[in-house]
């Protein structure tokens, strides 16, 4: 006599199951796949997690070179040319990011720094941010950029305090630059350079991860 209402149970589990799914298939029905990115504007637009690569290199002993001669005719000539620095250094480490209500709670970038000759290794971490401008934080798959105010330390110590700090978001969140201002850096980050990394994580608020690592066709 129990089997029917071991059916029913079967049944009425299947139901919610299948009722589950739709609720589910319906909310994310507008997720769209371009260029190996899941990207949901609905439901990324003000809470989110993010977090990624960061690989570099940084040029910062770029020398100049003038030289003059005299040209068929009586004036002088002047060369200007740049000598690119031959032994660079690597940037390779990690960032993370968490907006919530449309507000940066968390912003950390943290990597090692070594030439590519192996001396100078050393490691930085850009920590403590705070936002400059009360403009909220929406992301865009056209790309965003906000600005605030960050501690730098060198091997774990302090080494500048309150430096502004540029970071840009690209095209589908695939990639993020961070640049620092070099009046409060003594330059060390910039010679034109900024800091770049890559997404390898983005999830919305109900924790559905929205970057795809599957190769485009």
């Amino acid at each position: 006599m129990r089997e029917p209402l071991v059916s029913v149970t079967v049944a009425a589990t299947l139901a919610i199951a299948l009722a589950l799914a739709a609720v589910a298939q319906l909310i994310y029905s507008n997720i769209s796949y371009t260029h190996g990115t899941y990207i949901s504007p609905k439901f990324i637009l003000g809470t989110f997690t993010a977090k990624g690569l960061i690989g570099s290199l940084i040029f910062n002993d770029t020398k100049e070179i003038i030289a003059s001669y005299k040209g068929s005719s009586t004036a002088n000539h002047t060369i200007t040319a740049g000598i690119t620095d031959k032994n660079p250094y690597i940037l390779v480490g990690n960032w993370g990011l968490s907006v919530v209500n449309r507000k940066i709670t968390y912003f950390d970038v943290y990597f090692t720094m070594v030439r590519t000759d192996g001396t100078d290794r050393h490691t930085h971490e850009f920590a403590n941010f705070k936002r400059v401008s009360n403009t909220p934080i929406l992301l865009d798959p056209k790309g965003i950029t906000f600005i605030g105010i960050m501690d730098i330390n060198l091997n774990g110590a302090d080494k500048w305090s309150g430096v502004p700090v540029s970071v840009a978001i690209g095209k589908n969140f695939n990639t993020i630059s961070i640049t620092t201002s070099p009046k409060y850096t003594d330059q060390y980050f910039d010679y034109g350079h900024s800091i770049y990394g890559v997404f390898t994580s983005l999830k919305d608020e109900y924790g559905m991860e929205l970057i795809s690592n599957k190769p485009v066709a």
